[in-house]
């Protein structure tokens, strides 16, 4: 795999929560920092590591569990209370009192959740196709569509079996579930999944992933009494609408969780992978978004 500095980038290891992270970044100014889903690592925002760094300082860890960073034993260290203090972790680190936090997927739930406990450390908050998880929570709970999107969770919670088969069937997993997923052809190249098979080739790697949902199904998420209480930052949510994972009537009456703006911009014939596939809109959207904060709901 070619190393972040081949492709313009600088790359570190940051101590952080008991756990060392790998980071890779670009730029410089205010701190963006950027965590990617399941089944991803730092690669996932290799165009917004560009994109981006004109104006920002732009970080992208690879997540506890993740490609080079450490990866603990057990299922308890990837409980999302840990996931959280690994981001403030890296606020301090990185000597910025407050952020541009964006999250994707799994990175979303962190995102999300962060915003809920650390409102004060964020000056916005950009989730890509990631529902809040009381807006989560509620679709499991009253909607069948979602629960059938759903039924790959269930199968995570397996000890054992989704480990063996996703190791023994990595390629031909990432084809499926990426290049197989979206509208864009060219969104993934056969270079670009070498490169996730070879990130999760590292001993240990699928089971980590996997542990983040045995975490949060098992465990839950932190107690808190700001659940459900609007989060005091702007939010911009981008949603590819054609997410086969995460339904987009998720996304509906999600503006009850903001409480200082709330703009939202669907993106029809996009898939879940939406930084993949729409690198430019994405990046585009975001820094308008920094720098006026509209509140609106559009589509694109």
């Amino acid at each position: 795999m070619e190393l972040p500095e081949a492709l313009g980038f600088r790359s570190s290891f940051v101590k952080v929560n008991g756990v060392s992270l790998h980071c890779v970044e670009k730029g410089s100014g205010p701190l963006v920092l950027l965590l990617h889903g399941w089944p991803e690592f730092w690669y996932s925002w290799r165009h917004a590591l560009n994109g981006l760094s004109s104006q920002y300082r732009v970080v992208a860890p690879d997540m506890r569990g993740f490609n080079l960073s450490e990866r603990p034993e057990g299922i308890a260290p990837y409980a999302l209370g840990n996931l959280v203090a690994d981001v403030i972790g890296l606020l301090d680190h990185f000597g910025a009192d407050k952020v541009h936090l964006v999250g994707h997927d799994w990175g979303g739930i962190v995102a999300w959740q962060t915003a809920i406990q650390h409102p004060e450390r964020l000056n916005d908050l950009v989730i890509l196709n990631c529902p809040h998880p009381d807006a989560f929570r509620r679709a499991l709970k009253r909607d069948w569509r979602q629960r059938m999107r759903s039924w790959y969770m269930a199968f995570f919670l397996v000890p054992g079996l989704p480990d063996v088969l996703i190791r023994s069937f990595l390629p031909q997993f990432f084809q499926t579930i990426l290049a197989n997923w979206t509208h864009r052809k060219d969104a993934f190249t056969p270079e670009d999944l070498a490169r996730y098979t070879e990130a999760f080739r590292r001993k240990g790697a699928v089971t980590a992933s996997l542990n983040y949902y045995r975490a949060l199904f098992r465990l839950g998420p932190p107690r808190t009494d700001r659940f459900r209480t609007p989060i005091p930052v702007p939010i911009l949510v981008l949603w590819g609408k054609d997410d086969k994972a995460l339904g987009h009537a998720m996304t509906k009456g999600m503006e009850r969780y903001a409480g200082a703006g709330y703009q939202q911009i669907d993106i029809d014939h996009c898939s879940h992978w939406i930084q993949h596939e729409v690198p430019d809109r994405v990046h585009h959207a975001m820094l308008e978004f920094w720098d006026n904060g509209a509140v609106r709901h559009s589509e694109a």
